[in-house]
């Protein structure tokens, strides 16, 4: 939608079935933009086959730019880089997990991209049970955390795999899990690494942990994961780890293109909500103009068709109609004209809960012997109508 380079990534012919697969690349869509994600822009499906629409990286290695490209050609990573990427990938699934408690299922090298600039951008997100069925485990065996291979795998499945990719980065070699503690991986690490850092010692521990075979002993969430890595990057580089991150994007293209994502998934209102947001950075973007407009034009005759409902139904029936009723037409009448304003949505908030108030004090002075049950229920009609129309 940008006019910058897309990937197209197809699903696998004979290799589990289409609506699998888009069920997978939709809940990667609604990741949004991370600088540590590789974007899915959106997905669909042609005839028999599926397919997702990503953000291109290009090669940054002669052979491509996957992490296992990096490794095939200068392994092991510098130590500074490995940490930085190691950062980076945790940050990125501590995001995913926060945002969908998606289980990637598949972490490993060929699923870390670099990008120029040499940032890590973890990609793949939940296509690894897609190629083998709803609710098997999938994976890479070598990556594959021990209760993986029994079938059963959550977040911490993840942790494990991504201390193996870390370990392989600063040993360019997977580690001898035999016997695995934080010694014998920093004795590894000091035989790989020519001149190792001060912080050796501490990376071994974090790494070790990642890797205990039974999911108690390891960090039980990426923010533990993260919050040893802060410390490590503190104390070691006197700078937080969230210095070793890219910046996020925050460009018109970025909104255009998340918010045309989430529109294709069906999720209306964000999509709107994004493509308002692009238009407001960037007014001579022409698509997110374009179809925002479509958007719009599409929703008001909805919004006046009941307005009109709500207009005629006070006409006609005003003299029958219980008070409380009445009043919660008129906030109705409300929520609709202010869907039409400018206003945030914190000002249209304040600006409807001010009006419900004021039209239930009018009618509470009006009416004498007015109950506290029958107050409470008019304040409750008018919070479900407003709610529900807020949807419209």
């Amino acid at each position: 939608s940008s006019g910058s380079p897309v990937a197209l990534k197809l699903q696998k012919e004979g290799v589990g079935s289409p609506e699998l697969f888009l069920d997978e690349a939709r809940t990667w869509v609604s990741l949004g933009s991370h600088p540590h994600i590789v974007r899915a822009l959106y997905a669909s499906r042609s005839d028999d086959s599926a397919y997702i629409v990503l953000e291109m990286i290009p090669s940054t290695t002669s052979r491509g730019c996957s992490l296992r490209n990096w490794l095939d050609e200068q392994s092991p990573i510098d130590p500074e880089l490995a940490l930085r990427w190691l950062v980076q990938i945790a940050a990125a699934m501590q995001y995913a997990v926060d945002r969908t408690s998606l289980i990637h299922r598949d972490i490993k090298p060929e699923n870390v991209l670099i990008a120029p600039g040499k940032d890590a951008k973890v990609t793949d997100f939940g296509l690894a049970a897609s190629r083998v069925g709803r609710g098997a485990e999938g994976g890479t065996p070598l990556y594959m955390a021990p209760e993986q291979h029994l079938g059963m795998s959550d977040t911490r499945s993840d942790i494990y795999a991504v201390g193996l990719v870390g370990a392989e980065m600063f040993l360019g070699r997977l580690p001898n899990l035999d016997q695995m503690t934080a010694d014998t991986l920093f004795r590894e690490f000091r035989r790989s690494v020519e001149g190792p850092p001060s912080w050796m010692a501490d990376i071994s521990r974090i790494l070790a942990r990642c890797l205990e075979p039974i999911p108690v002993g390891r960090y039980q969430s990426f923010s533990q994961l993260g919050a040893d890595l802060d410390t490590l990057t503190r104390k070691h580089l006197a700078v937080p780890a969230a210095r070793l991150l890219a910046k996020p994007t925050g460009s018109a293209i970025h909104f255009t293109n998340q918010g045309l994502a989430l529109l294709n998934l069906g999720r209306r209102k964000e999509g709107i909500h994004l493509l308002q947001k692009a238009v407001a950075r960037s007014p001579d973007d022409a698509i997110a103009v374009s179809r925002l407009h479509q958007e719009l034009t599409a929703l008001a005759p909805r919004r006046a068709v009941l307005f009109r409902y709500i207009v005629n139904q006070l006409s006609e029936n005003s003299m029958t109609f219980a008070w409380w009723i009445k009043v919660a037409l008129f906030a109705g009448l409300l929520a609709i004209a202010m869907a039409y304003s400018p206003a945030s949505a914190h000002a249209k908030i304040a600006a409807g809960a001010i009006m419900a108030l004021l039209l239930a004090e009018s009618v509470v002075n009006q009416q004498s012997g007015l109950t506290l049950r029958e107050f409470m229920r008019a304040m409750l009609g008018l919070c479900v109508i407003l709610y529900a129309l807020s949807w419209v």
